[in-house]
């Protein structure tokens, strides 16, 4: 539902966007195709069963649920907003437990923020679609992100194995 409202925060201020959406199980697809029915009848949006490598080459910029989706936007070197949102309990064990920075994984192989993470309380439509539009408008920032995306891809090619279960223990044990 909170990308569902993105969407059409983002479409208020840019009629022309095309949205498109990779869809993991047909489970997924058909929840996700009501919402979309329900909460953005108007809107430009093409959904995908899976295929989401092609989804995230083509796009300009994506928004993405915390996880590994976040890496595959890396790889495909798609700029993304990542959000994500658990129940109450969760995030307050959760706070106790684990103590990052950075939550998604592009952040933390960058050492630094690369993508905006709107977790809990900011994971809001408003400032998902504020920086989408951001990202879209800003054509010289998003080719200094495909650089770093690219410089962080061929770090990873070195071994990746080894690389890839460094930056998830950095993450669990912070």
């Amino acid at each position: 539902p909170i990308f569902c409202e993105a969407i059409a925060q983002c479409q208020v201020h840019r009629e022309d966007l095309v949205f498109i959406a990779p869809m993991a199980t047909s489970e997924i697809y058909e929840i996700f195709s009501r919402q979309i029915a329900s909460m953005v009848p108007t809107a430009n949006i093409r959904l995908y069963d899976g295929q989401a490598r092609e989804v995230l080459m083509a796009a300009d910029v994506a928004m993405i649920a915390s996880g590994t989706a976040t890496l595959e936007a890396l790889l495909c070197k798609c700029p993304m907003v990542v959000s994500y949102k658990m129940s109450k309990s969760t995030w307050w064990y959760l706070k106790r437990k684990v103590t990052v920075d950075r939550f998604a994984l592009p952040n933390h192989l960058a050492g630094h923020d690369v993508a905006l993470e709107l977790c809990q309380e900011n994971a809001r439509p408003e400032l998902i679609a504020l920086e989408i539009l951001r990202l879209l408008d800003s054509p010289e920032y998003v080719a200094h992100l495909r650089n770093e995306f690219t410089t962080i891809h061929r770090e990873l090619r070195r071994d990746a194995s080894k690389q890839a279960a460094i930056a998830v223990q950095e993450v669990l044990s912070e």
